[in-house]
């Protein structure tokens, strides 16, 4: 119940039906036909609903996983702390209600200009997973004074140029075929100034980039799709070749067995590689019985019980 009274819409509704009660009140009272004591009911409801307004006014809920900062507003000072999960009591009209997040795995996921090797600017999302039970908001309130938004823009602005070093070496294909290798160097160079502020980072990752040029992001994709199809001519070749070589060593082996029938070849090269299996059958023997090769497994004998 007092977690609903700290709702926005439930406080404009207690103070309309405050202020309905309270018309009632005065009419009932200044009507001569009326005994005075009917009053009492919409009088009740009067006072309960300016209750209900003022107790959220001087209420507020923090959520799960949220911790809360109340700032005076004349003063630009904390008031009280950093508040729980929980409804928590607040200054009336005379404050200002920062939120903050307290997850142990808090998504933060900025946007980074950098230039990589040969000064070429692309633009980079990275992604960090922050334990975010541990930051002293406090503190962070006071060096930047603002919101999670506020903090989290000064954290940004902060790491540009460590995270443009971190990337300075590398080129435009590391950022895609080597992004495990980038991401531990930024990681690296970002953790000096991550653990002065209390910022325990568990893991970072490179979501997505781009060029900051349009037209470098156009070349590099027709670069990527003509790659592509080399790629696809170059596996296609290496295919061919090996089936070149294959025929070629299938040609040498027949040759040598003797035997001029391509099935008879076929057959010879599937019983020598059956012979050759780490468990083959016992007893196996090939044979160039003439023309084309046999196979011989050892006999198998059979009892017959005869019906009585």
């Amino acid at each position: 119940m007092l977690t609903i009274l700290t709702l926005g819409w439930v406080q404009v509704i207690t103070a309309i039906l405050a202020v309905i009660a309270l018309v009632i009140t005065i009419i009932v009272l200044s009507n001569v036909d009326v005994h005075k004591l009917w009053a009492i009911v919409p009088g009740v409801f009067t006072i309960f609903f300016i209750w209900a307004f003022l107790f959220g006014q001087t209420h507020a809920l923090v959520a799960p996983n949220k911790t809360m900062l109340v700032v005076n507003r004349s003063t630009g000072l904390p008031v009280g702390g950093l508040r729980q999960p929980g409804i928590t009591s607040i200054p009336l009209w005379t404050s200002l209600r920062y939120v903050y997040p307290s997850q142990s795995e808090y998504q933060w996921c900025p946007v980074f200009t950098p230039s990589i090797k040969n000064g070429v600017g692309v633009t980079m999302t990275i992604c960090f997973t922050i334990d975010a039970s541990q930051i002293d908001w406090l503190e962070q309130f006071q060096r930047y004074n603002g919101n999670e938004a506020v903090v989290t823009t000064a954290w940004q602005n902060a790491l540009q140029d460590q995270v443009a070093i971190a990337v300075s070496i590398y080129e435009s294909r590391d950022l895609t075929n080597q992004r495990n290798v980038v991401t531990d160097a930024i990681l690296t160079q970002l953790k000096p100034w991550f653990v002065p502020h209390g910022i325990t980072v568990k893991q970072i990752g490179l979501k997505d980039w781009s060029f900051t040029s349009e037209a470098m992001n156009i070349a590099y994709e027709q670069a990527q799709l003509a790659q592509t199809k080399i790629d696809v001519a170059n596996a296609e070749l290496q295919a061919a070749q090996i089936q070149v070589q294959t025929a070629k060593i299938r040609r040498d082996a027949c040759t040598a067995a003797g035997l001029t029938s391509e099935a008879a070849c076929l057959q010879y090269l599937q019983l020598q590689w059956l012979a050759g299996l780490p468990q083959a059958p016992a007893n196996l023997v090939v044979s160039l019985g003439g023309s084309a090769p046999a196979i011989a497994f050892p006999a198998v004998q059979t009892t017959v019980t005869p019906t009585p």
